[in-house]
């Protein structure tokens, strides 16, 4: 990796000398070489004017050696001008060679930069992908455990030919069931995961509206935990760029994520606050908590599929990879920010009827 910096080092250093050296004579010299040779032939043209005038006023012998004079330095004139346009020629044509060279150097390191940020890429995606997978087989093996090891009881029971009663029987099959559940959860959020990249149509969407639906569907969840929700909408906002669905999605992943964090306050009050401003091309939204802030360490992570900061291993840690990914797609950003409590601020594009 050093080699290939000092590769790409080299490579920009004679770029920039081959630069300046082919722009020196072609602004400066050049210049001078064209305005010499105005200069002489407007010299020359003199030159003829005033041997026409001595011819013509005097043709005397005795004027013979001023002609033979003035033919001198016009003759001498002519040498400088087809000179200096031979200089200026071999000065535009290594101009010239060094400008080819300048493109062919700059298009080879254009082209060795872009292999460079290919290899970078793709080891980027294998890396996310190892850590995927990593994360699947952790997520599911837990519940398949589960699984496996009530099944195998119920199994054992049976062999030793003991008798189940009903509701140990009723109970054991619900634990299986909720084992299932989560494992169908957990491939239910890797398919939004992988469909949140996926090329779609987008139609023009309020905003507003979208949010005020989501809060009424999280009306019992954010009663039961006590939570009392803010809202500062603006009026007559543009229309965003993007689907119902997925904008129900993001919303409703960064409310579960706001109660989750307010889960964590053990006393005061617990409030949720969601503005909407109209910012030139984008609306910006942000969902404002008062829960506790967002440490450096887990804001390293706070993106990457299947990281969760939740105990007793609750929650599968996708939320908020599936809202980076489904904003991203959506041509906006999303960021967030400690103060009193946490901000989680969204940007999305502004729909365009050409769109």
């Amino acid at each position: 990796m050093k080699e290939t910096g000092r590769k790409h080092n080299y490579s920009e250093s004679i770029i920039r000398k081959l630069r300046y050296i082919s722009r020196w004579p072609k602004i400066n010299t050049s210049k001078v070489i064209s305005l010499w040779k105005c200069l002489l032939t407007l010299f020359m043209v003199i030159m003829v004017i005033i041997l026409i005038s001595i011819y013509s006023a005097h043709k005397d012998i005795n004027n013979m050696g001023l002609l033979e004079v003035a033919l001198l330095v016009l003759f001498i004139s002519i040498v400088l001008f087809m000179s200096l346009d031979m200089i200026n020629r071999e000065l535009q044509s290594r101009v010239e060679e060094a400008v080819i060279f300048e493109r062919s150097e700059h298009l080879k390191y254009m082209q060795e930069r872009e292999q460079r940020v290919h290899y970078e890429t793709e080891a980027i995606k294998m890396t996310t992908l190892s850590t995927i997978t990593t994360g699947v087989i952790h997520e599911i093996s837990q519940p398949l455990n589960a699984i496996k090891v009530l099944a195998d009881g119920m199994l054992y029971w049976q062999e030793t030919g003991r008798e189940l009663e009903l509701q140990e029987l009723l109970t054991t099959l619900l634990n299986i069931s909720n084992q299932a559940n989560r494992i169908n959860d957990i491939i239910n959020n890797m398919r939004k995961l992988a469909n949140a990249v996926v090329e779609e149509d987008y139609y023009p969407c309020n905003v507003n509206e979208v949010i005020s639906e989501v809060l009424m569907v999280l009306k019992e969840q954010l009663a039961s935990h006590n939570i009392e929700v803010e809202l500062q909408l603006a009026a007559s906002l543009p229309r965003v760029r993007g689907q119902i669905q997925r904008l129900e999605e993001i919303f409703i992943h960064l409310l579960i994520n706001a109660i989750n964090a307010l889960d964590e306050l053990e006393q005061g009050e617990k409030t949720i606050r969601c503005d909407t401003i109209q910012d030139e091309e984008m609306i910006i939204v942000e969902i404002v908590n008062n829960g506790p802030n967002i440490s450096p360490e887990v804001g390293q992570h706070i993106w990457n599929p299947f990281f969760s900061t939740r105990k007793g291993g609750e929650g599968i840690g996708l939320g908020l990879s599936i809202v980076q990914a489904i904003v991203s797609k959506l041509g906006g950003n999303i960021s967030y920010n400690n103060g009193r409590g946490v901000t989680f601020r969204l940007e999305l594009p502004i729909w365009r009827e050409k769109e």
